[in-house]
């Protein structure tokens, strides 16, 4: 039923969307008995406080209820859809979007630069590997995982054109923490517009145009922030509306 947990945000929260998702998909129905902490610890492969305090979040959540010696059990009146909307909102609210003028600060800082070096030392290479990148963007659906997978690749391809390992590890760290926070928050009417300003920053590196690469980083990042904010402010309404 659980999968080893993948770290893309931290292990609890990956641990209550596993529980959750097992919920919506009726793997486990309403009222049944959670598998034990030693179970979840061993197909989970997580440790013991990790899985402690994940289940201390979905009781808190509603999600389940602790019997003493019978065990944990899901409610019987658990709406898991619900709670993953709400658990997302509280987790982007409670840590990244905190976060993110900082990091967006720093990734407009980075990213500029990263792009006019990467128009002046590009090599043919990297102007094949990133049209490759946006055709198969192309063939995706506007923001799905793969097509944000796709959206990493080309701006990791920029860096490395840019020829600067140190700038290619601040904007590796800072792109993991960005590409979880638009996987969950993203807002879908600034995709398509995305869309177009990866091919104009494409079309500068290739023509060689620094300042022009520049500008269009700029505008880019600057449009996935307004993104995340509008994103935040739908699911504060969609929390409110729920009570």
């Amino acid at each position: 039923m659980f999968k080893e947990v993948q770290q893309k945000s931290s292990l609890i929260e990956d641990v209550i969307d596993q529980v959750l998702s097992a919920i919506e998909s009726e793997q486990m129905p309403p009222g049944s008995r959670l598998p034990t902490e030693r179970e979840l610890t061993e197909q989970l492969k997580v440790s013991r406080p990790v899985v402690r305090e994940a289940t201390s979040s979905l009781a808190a959540l509603g999600v389940v209820e602790r019997k003493g010696a019978k065990g944990t059990y899901l409610s019987s009146d658990v709406n898991a859809s619900l709670i993953k909307k709400l658990f997302s909102y509280m987790v982007i609210r409670g840590s990244e979007l905190n976060d993110v003028r900082e990091i967006t600060d720093t990734r407009r800082a980075i990213e500029s630069e990263l792009i006019a070096l990467a128009s002046e030392r590009r090599t043919q290479f990297h102007l094949e590997e990133m049209e490759s990148a946006l055709d198969k963007m192309d063939g995706l659906d506007i923001g799905t995982t793969g097509w944000f997978q796709m959206d990493y690749r080309f701006h990791s391809l920029i860096g490395e054109a840019a020829n600067s390992k140190f700038l290619l590890t601040i904007q590796t760290s800072i792109r993991e923490k960005m590409l979880h926070v638009m996987e969950l928050a993203f807002f879908p009417p600034q995709i398509e517009q995305l869309r177009l300003e990866h091919r104009e920053m494409f079309a500068a590196i290739e023509a060689k145009l620094p300042e022009r690469g520049r500008k269009v980083a700029i505008q880019h990042i600057e449009l996935v922030t307004k993104g995340i904010v509008q994103r935040q402010r739908q699911l504060e309404i969609d929390a409110l509306s729920v009570k």
